[in-house]
């Protein structure tokens, strides 16, 4: 495959596990006009894997292997991903969605 260096530095792998380390990661608030977003960071040998790459992998964790985080994944006072999906689909989920327990709370940390 060929890179878009525009968009991509370099490809490297990351075990999976790491993802699960709180210690490897960090958030930063943005301000949107319509809520208060968290982005979150994982630090990898002198990488940041940030954005989208890494609401993938949170999404991933979550969803696939059930793993709930050590740290906040949501912003407190904003909907999270799927609340705002829903949003935007206006459908009926085809499963039930519980909330998550501290992936839900806690404080924006490095």
């Amino acid at each position: 495959p060929l890179l878009n260096t525009a968009e991509i530095e370099s490809v490297f792998k990351v075990p999976l596990t790491f993802f699960m380390n709180g210690d490897n990661h960090w958030t930063e608030e943005f301000k949107t006009p319509i809520a208060t977003v968290l982005a979150h960071h994982f630090d990898y040998q002198g990488f940041d894997i940030w954005g989208l790459t890494a609401k993938l992998i949170l999404r991933l964790l979550e969803i696939g292997l059930g793993h709930i985080p050590d740290f906040q994944v949501h912003h407190p006072d904003s909907p999270n991903w799927m609340e705002r999906a829903l949003d935007y689909s206006g459908e009926e989920l085809p499963f039930d969605l519980k909330p998550l327990s501290h992936s839900e709370q806690g404080k924006v940390h490095r």
